[in-house]
């Protein structure tokens, strides 16, 4: 699927409607086309979590945590992998670059997406060397038929105020989506420190703009053409944790990415379904501190990368017992850093690969039994075959509503450039490294009773014989090394039920993830015990829901010694319409205005916020009042 494989949905459902969150298997025929069998995958509707952005709507997802860090920053962790190991895609392609390191939620607004998708496992590893832990792969929103328009103005605590424009037009043989976003955040909160005293945050304000337009047109008759522009900009304060606070820093980051894409359902008289896609890509990050709080830390710095990509795949669908795919991809990446201090460095990497999957179905479509290879290679190693298998099976015919599947295969990630080649002063990257390597496997059940409730269970495990982390060499030196080995186990459990006007969303993981080497420290950043729940009614036309976080104490650090407490935080929401099209949305954050909670770098985390949300939502030309 190329960027438009979203367009050919029926119309999205108004904000206010919140569905049950989909589980495991349950994926729309608009998700990312399985390059895998069997896979544990969620998709979320993020317009359904208003005021939280896309990492509050993905602290639904079962084995998932959201880290954050930086004044605002957040990164996806799945079943103990890191941010860095989760690759990230929006309509098949990817927003992770040659630089490495994980990508930031916060950049990418809810209002942009349609649906948000979650691949867990060993079948991710077929997405290519930045999927060690999983896949979140991001669509764009549906269009359907007549011409749609929208508008939404927020505004909230700590000086938060947002302007959201949208508009939508088509028909059978084309359409057109277009949508911009401006926000701006103060974010001057008072928190408490270690001593318990009352401080504010200072240099925490953030600028935000983002647009996206989209276009698809039917050629013939069943050949779709489309094209994706998707632009991103965001400026912030860089507040630095309590003890060592940084007043003038700041930083920008900038994403701009074109992609156009060719699908055919009907090739070779409709035994064929396939398409070709390609993508550029540029990201740029500017650094700025003035005054460093570190002796030696360079006071600017601008990094810049670029990607052209390509891919083509073909799946045989003529046959009713299997289902053969082949993709081919290539993906071209340059980055260049310049640091002040440092002398302007280029680095480039030419990656090709290769995936062939097949899935077959046995006993009736009672067993279904899959398996995919990746070829990968780069102009840095030689090839590396990435087998993974998996199965499903509907063991009784008297509740067709279960199912247990399970899946194993090899994982791996390529180190990043700035991991090989970074030059800074206390920073020193190594150009020895070779890729993470390991094998991960999964098993577990999930059962659908009608459509009022699903229940997923599932134990997983990963085996790393080397992860790449920074280390200190030198009292003044931090150097990436590749020698560490690691374990992760964990089970978790999901819970999407619906009766009359309520609905319950809810997910518990629980992580055992250690260095191998002794004393066996925990992963840092990876939680015990992660709850995560969400009640949600219909009153009349209204909406009103609840939700909780609560995770259990973090290690920040290798070594085991910098703890961050558990915490568990409260939201509720109420909205509906007022009528004239107009919509209210008013959301809580953290009600029970807990103040010593701490991020993942020991920053403070905001006490009680609340965000109001006006939209307009006239009636689509036809439909009625």
């Amino acid at each position: 699927m190329g960027p438009g494989g979203a367009a050919a949905q029926s119309p999205p459902p108004p904000p206010v409607q919140a569905p049950p969150v989909r589980v495991e298997g349950d994926a729309p025929e608009s998700a990312t086309p399985a390059r895998d069998a069997t896979p544990f995958r969620t998709v979320i509707d993020p317009a359904t979590h208003a005021g939280g952005g896309l990492g509050r709507a993905l602290e639904t997802v079962p084995g998932a945590t959201v880290r954050r860090s930086g004044g605002h920053r957040e990164e996806l962790l799945l079943r103990g992998a890191s941010g860095g190991q989760v690759a990230v895609f929006l309509d098949d392609v990817p927003l992770t670059g040659a630089r490495g390191g994980s990508f930031d939620l916060s950049l990418v607004p809810p209002e942009l997406l349609g649906s948000a998708e979650v691949l867990r496992g060993p079948n991710a590893a077929t997405y290519g060397g930045g999927a060690l832990g999983g896949v979140l792969h991001l669509h764009t929103p549906p269009v359907g038929p007549g011409r749609r328009r929208a508008a939404a103005f927020a505004v909230g605590s700590f000086g938060e105020r947002g302007l959201r424009l949208a508009e939508a037009f088509g028909d059978e043989d084309f359409d057109v989506i277009g949508l911009i976003s401006a926000a701006h955040t103060d974010g001057d909160f008072v928190y408490h420190d270690v001593r318990g005293d009352a401080r504010r945050r200072r240099n925490n304000a953030r600028d935000a703009l983002s647009g996206l337009a989209r276009g698809r047109v039917r050629l013939g008759n069943d050949t779709t053409l489309t094209l994706l522009l998707v632009g991103l900009d965001d400026t912030r304060g860089e507040p630095g944790v309590e003890q060592f606070e940084r007043p003038e820093a700041e930083s920008t980051r900038g994403r701009l990415l074109l992609a156009a894409a060719a699908d055919d359902p009907s090739l070779l008289d409709g035994r064929v379904v396939g398409g070709v896609s390609v993508h550029v890509a540029r990201q740029t990050d500017a650094y700025r501190d003035p005054v460093p709080t570190l002796w030696g830390a360079p006071r600017s710095a601008g990094l810049e990368d670029d990607s052209l990509g390509a891919r083509a795949h073909a799946t045989w669908a003529s046959s009713a017992l299997h289902l053969p795919r082949l993709a081919v991809e290539a993906r071209r990446e340059v980055a260049r850093t310049r640091v002040d201090g440092a002398e302007t460095r280029e680095n480039r990497r030419l990656g090709l690969a290769a995936v062939l999957s097949d899935e077959v179905a046995l006993l009736g479509e009672r067993l279904v039994v899959g398996a995919a290879l990746r070829v990968d290679d780069t102009d840095a190693r030689g090839p590396l075959l990435v087998p993974q298998g998996g199965l499903t099976v509907q063991p009784f015919d008297a509740v067709p509503g279960l199912r247990l599947r399970a899946n194993v295969g090899r994982v791996f990630r390529d180190p990043s450039v700035d991991e090989l080649y970074w030059r800074a002063p206390g920073l020193r990257g190594n150009p020895a490294l070779s890729p993470e390597d390991g094998l991960a496997w999964d098993a577990g059940l999930e059962l659908a009773l009608r459509d009022t409730a699903t229940f997923g269970a599932a134990a997983f495990g990963q085996r790393y014989d080397h992860l790449i982390l920074w280390m200190p060499v030198q009292a003044h030196l931090v150097e990436a090394q590749g020698h560490h080995g690691a374990t992760v186990t964990g089970q978790e459990l999901t819970l999407a039920a619906r009766g009359g006007p309520f609905g319950l969303n809810a997910a518990y993981t629980h992580l055992d993830a250690r260095f191998d080497a002794a004393p066996r420290t925990p992963l840092p950043h990876r939680p015990a015990h992660r709850v995560s729940a969400r009640v949600d009614a219909a009153i009349g036309q209204a909406r009103l829901f609840v939700g909780l976080e609560r995770r259990s104490e973090v290690r920040a650090d290798r070594f085991g010694y910098r703890r961050v407490p558990g915490h568990g935080l409260w939201d509720a929401g109420l909205s509906g319409p007022v009528g004239g099209g107009f919509e209210v949305d008013l959301t809580f954050r953290n009600l029970t205005h807990e103040l010593s909670a701490r991020d993942a770098v020991q920053q403070p985390l905001p006490g009680r916020t609340w965000l109001f949300t006006l939209r307009y939502l006239p009636p689509a030309a036809g439909e009625e009042t």
